[in-house]
Parts: structure tokens; C-alpha cells; sequence
């Protein structure tokens, strides 16, 4: 990472470009430039899936051959997720370790409060067996002896003529189905009403011209499924989410640019704002979307 840092300004300030001036030519942030040029990987953690193409369009602008540095930039894809392994087992541990601990503490008082509950239940089933004696002696046996009463006859009722045809059956109702709406408030916002609760909310996103790299987001955390990836032509990238009032869905595509991509909400096609179409598509240029759940 060092080394591709120290090409990377070196080139910049050889051809007398400025962070802004790369900025506007690469449509990446001057805090990517920066990190890029001051070797932090962690800052593109969350968009490690995405970082060999800024690699590739930063080094295209610059005019560096990227064939020449492609095996740093696969070597630190390596590391990176190595060692984002290690932490997870790191912290699995440490939690794994912290609940034995708090299992062993409950089981002591488990073994307390079983013996008490036992006691309490031993009792009550005691009590309801004497209950049970004395109402079959007091009640039902006295009943059982009794000769039955021959005069009082059984009187059968006429059976009632009423023709079944006449009788109406019951409707049931048929519970209509809830569309939910979806409004935009910026050109790369919306707001999702007339939701259900109980009922998920389907997303789609499709690539239509070009490959593209999507990720999906729920409130700022970014989502194992689907994964994080580079989708083919036509291919359906699908979440379901059980919506929550105020959550907030993002979608990011590498490749938004010329209508690339269509976005689908419960099979209902999204119009993008015309500012994805206009902005120029020389190398591709990523957008972000983000759909907010407002109840009603």
C-alpha cells in the first residue's frame, strides 16, 4: 500500500495536478485521494469489494500502468480480509468466553431456584388430588346413586322446517393488498409509505448494459445478503427486508451512469432522477440511493 501511496503522489505532482484537480477528473472524494496517497487501507473497508477499480481509474487519470502495481493491489485484497478473519475469530472468542463465564454464574443459581420451584409444584399437585377426593365423595358419588326420575318423560321438540336453500351463507372478506408508495425527496432519496408491518418489502436491482458493483446497507451497516459483488448483465441482485418505521435502505452501484442499472420496489420499477443519465459515464461513476420508511 505504501508503495502504490508514494507512486500515486509522485505521478500526481509530476504532472502538476492538485488533490481537486484529480478529484474532478477521477469523481472520487479528495478524502479517498488522501487516503489512498497516505496508504490507509482501513479507510476503504467498507468498500474493499470496490477498491481495485479506484486503483485502476486513478492510475488510468495519472497515466501509470496498472498491470505494473495490479499484484500490490492483490496482495492487499489478501491481507485485508486475513486479516479481518483473525478479528472476527478474535472477538468470537473473547465473547464465546464472556458468556461461559456468565452461563457458569447463572448455573449456580439455577440449582437454588429449581429445588424451591420442585417444592412449589409437588404442593400444588397434593393440593389438587385432595380437592378431586373430596368432590368425587361429596358430589359425584351421591349423584351416581340416585334412582333415575321415570316421571318426568323426555319431550323430543318437532325438528325445525326451515329450507336450506333459503339460507344465506356468509360472505368472507377479501383483505386487499397494500401497495406500499414511494416518493423521492432528493435525486437520490425516497421516502416508502402505506407500508405493512408484517409484510416484506422486496428490493431488485438489475444491470442492464453493463456489469456493475452493488451493496446493499441497512441503517449505515452494510449487509452480508446479498453480498457485496460485481453482478452480471441482467442478473437479479434481490433483498427482502421486514420493515421498521425509520429504517433506511441503501443501495450503492458502481456503474449507475446511462441508466445502467434498474431499481425495483415489490416489482414496481423506480424512475431515476435524469441526473444519473447526464453525468459522464468515461470510466463509470458510482450512486448511492437511499430509501427511508415513513409509516404512513
Amino acid at each position: 500500500m505504501d508503495r502504490i501511496a508514494s507512486i500515486f503522489k509522485h505521478q500526481r505532482e509530476l504532472l502538476g495536478l492538485s488533490l481537486e484537480d484529480l478529484s474532478i477528473k477521477t469523481k472520487l472524494s479528495i478524502h479517498q485521494l488522501q487516503a489512498l496517497e497516505a496508504g490507509k487501507i482501513e479507510f476503504f473497508k467498507d468498500d474493499i469489494t470496490y477498491f481495485p477499480f479506484m486503483v485502476r481509474f486513478v492510475a488510468n487519470t495519472l497515466n501509470i500502468d496498472y498491470e505494473s502495481i495490479k499484484p500490490d493491489v492483490e496482495q492487499i485484497i489478501a491481507t485485508f480480509h486475513s486479516t479481518q478473519a483473525l478479528k472476527k475469530v478474535e472477538q468470537r472468542a473473547i465473547i464465546n468466553h464472556s458468556v461461559q463465564q456468565k452461563t457458569n454464574k447463572l448455573g449456580l443459581k439455577k440449582k437454588t431456584s429449581i429445588d424451591f420451584t420442585f417444592v412449589g409444584l409437588m404442593l400444588i399437585l397434593v393440593t389438587l388430588v385432595i380437592a378431586l377426593v373430596y368432590t368425587f365423595f361429596t358430589v359425584i358419588l351421591p349423584n351416581l346413586s340416585q334412582e333415575p326420575n321415570v316421571d318426568n318423560p323426555v319431550v323430543e321438540l318437532p325438528s325445525n322446517p326451515i329450507d336450506n336453500d333459503d339460507v344465506e351463507e356468509p360472505t368472507v372478506p377479501v383483505d386487499e393488498e397494500i401497495v406500499v408508495l414511494v416518493t423521492e425527496t432528493t435525486y437520490n432519496t425516497y421516502e416508502i409509505s402505506n407500508f405493512d408491518p408484517e409484510t416484506k418489502v422486496t428490493f431488485k436491482v438489475v444491470p442492464l448494459l453493463r456489469q456493475a458493483w452493488i451493496r446493499f446497507a441497512l441503517n449505515n451497516t452494510v449487509l452480508n445478503l446479498p453480498a457485496t459483488a460485481i453482478y452480471s448483465v441482467g442478473q437479479e441482485v434481490i433483498l427482502e427486508h421486514l420493515p421498521v418505521l425509520n429504517d433506511e435502505v441503501n443501495i450503492r452501484i458502481g456503474d449507475i451512469v446511462a441508466n445502467n442499472a434498474e431499481i425495483f420496489i415489490n416489482d414496481v420499477k423506480i424512475e431515476l432522477n435524469t441526473r444519473f443519465s447526464s453525468r459522464a459515464s468515461n470510466g463509470g461513476s458510482a450512486g448511492s440511493l437511499t430509501f427511508k420508511f415513513i409509516g404512513e
